[in-house]
């Protein structure tokens, strides 16, 4: 009799994030363009080749997650090249995307993943792109005015 259990059974990507919640992104400065009515390039939240189970996001601290400072140290280029964007999860579902959470070892704490904005459907097919790209698109709208780090980007502390 096997007793294995299938690899998925302890999978944490069940666990789906309440539509409450916020979560953070960090987004490189070259992917903000404060000249554009939207502010957010669309690209910010094109998936990476890492991004194969869904694009990286962190809950808020208020949901078990780091600070919008942490998220934008913890980047590669350092925290002086990073703005860091509050989503509700609740508007992503509104627009077709879950939230899932997933932490990796090693990482900061409450990482979650958006699924549906992962690298494989993203290079599998124009259509699948076409689809990924509207959704990044209206991604880059709901980030316009909801940067938190730096605190005083648009020149006022939030």
């Amino acid at each position: 009799m096997n007793m294995d259990v299938p690899e998925d059974a302890c999978d944490q990507r069940t666990v789906s994030i309440p539509n409450d919640s916020y979560v953070l992104r960090r987004v490189h400065k070259n992917d903000v363009d404060l000249t554009q009515p939207v502010p957010i390039l669309p690209r910010a939240f094109r998936p990476s080749s890492e991004d194969t189970d869904g694009l990286s996001v962190y809950q808020d601290e208020a949901h078990g997650g780091p600070s919008p400072s942490a998220v934008a140290a913890a980047g590669r280029s350092g925290a002086e090249c990073y703005v860091v964007v509050r989503l509700s999860v609740g508007e992503l579902r509104e627009i077709g995307l879950d939230v899932i959470a997933k932490q990796i070892p090693d990482d900061l704490p409450g990482q979650a993943v958006i699924p549906e904005l992962n690298v494989t459907d993203y290079q599998a097919s124009k259509q699948s792109k076409r689809v990924q790209k509207a959704l990044q698109m209206k991604l880059s709208e709901l980030a316009g005015d909801a940067i938190v780090y730096p605190p005083n980007f648009y020149g006022v502390s939030h």
